[in-house]
């Protein structure tokens, strides 16, 4: 089933919920609302985890829009409803068509479940940690990704940096292992699925440790955050060795996780002893 097809189903299985609610029945949370869990970082409809191809899009055109955080299956999660222009549009008749859309989206969903399963480990969150002797917090993404070859030999490891204070993110770091020697003026170019690249240099001064810093700015931001990770080639400014590593599928939506769980600031509280 396509993505089209999957979004199509999802909004009229919430509008045929929505058609039935009158004084005697009220509509299901479990049926007219999209959550997003930050535990695992991904989406749910009809308590089922559900594609980011299908839910996103339908967030960006404002056919679902955020209503807030609420208690859902025991923890909190965000809420996303279908818009009033839509719910307005919802027609009461032909119930027996919707129902059938219902009972499909229902397939749907199970079905992308056990496809698309990735298991918590695998989650981009994000962690805010206190030290509770000095006093200072700390905000970062609980896992960093690696783009390696085969033997680990050469690679290197992709990190993030959000700033404390206002939590905002902007710079992108990268721990390069057996591509050339010292670093300086090194280059990462970023291709994404959708063929969307960035390509930037970095600004940290000569190192002998494999390390790189790149900001990211608005325009690169946006992309990071919508887009699936294809590849990834980082350069050495100094010797031009290069290494081109495919991300891996359980690293695809990386940034796309780690901004979803920022943007909400839905933290995992933690303490540093």
């Amino acid at each position: 089933m396509n993505t089209e097809k999957q979004q199509q189903d999802l909004v009229a299985s919430i509008k045929h919920e929505l058609a039935k609610e009158n004084e005697f029945y009220k509509s299901s949370s479990f049926w007219h609302s999209v959550w997003f869990q930050p535990s695992s970082g991904r989406f749910l409809f009809a308590d089922q985890y559900t594609r980011y191809e299908v839910v996103e899009p339908l967030i960006e055109n404002k056919t679902l829009i955020f209503v807030g955080s609420e208690n859902h299956q025991g923890e909190q999660m965000l809420r996303y409803v279908l818009s009033e222009q839509n719910v307005n549009s919802i027609k009461t008749g032909n119930k027996m068509k919707n129902l059938k859309v219902m009972i499909t989206t229902l397939m749907m969903c199970l079905m992308t479940m056990v496809s698309f399963g990735q298991t918590s480990k695998d989650s981009v969150y994000v962690v805010k940690a206190t030290d509770d002797m000095s006093g200072k917090t700390y905000v970062y993404g609980n896992r960093d990704f690696i783009c390696a070859n085969d033997d680990g030999g050469i690679g290197f490891r992709i990190s993030t940096y959000i700033n404390s204070k206002n939590l905002s993110f902007s710079m992108i770091t990268a721990t390069m292992v057996g591509i050339g020697g010292c670093n300086e003026n090194d280059e990462i170019i970023i291709l994404f699925e959708n063929g969307e690249k960035i390509t930037k240099k970095s600004w940290k001064k000569f190192n002998c440790d494999g390390e790189a810093y790149f900001n990211m700015n608005e325009k690169d931001i946006q992309i990071l955050r919508t887009q699936p990770l294809s590849k990834i080639r980082m350069t050495n400014g100094r010797t031009y060795d290069s290494y081109t590593g495919d991300v891996k599928l359980k690293d695809k939506r990386y940034f796309i996780q780690l901004f979803y769980a920022l943007e909400a600031q839905n933290f995992q509280i933690a303490e540093i002893k």
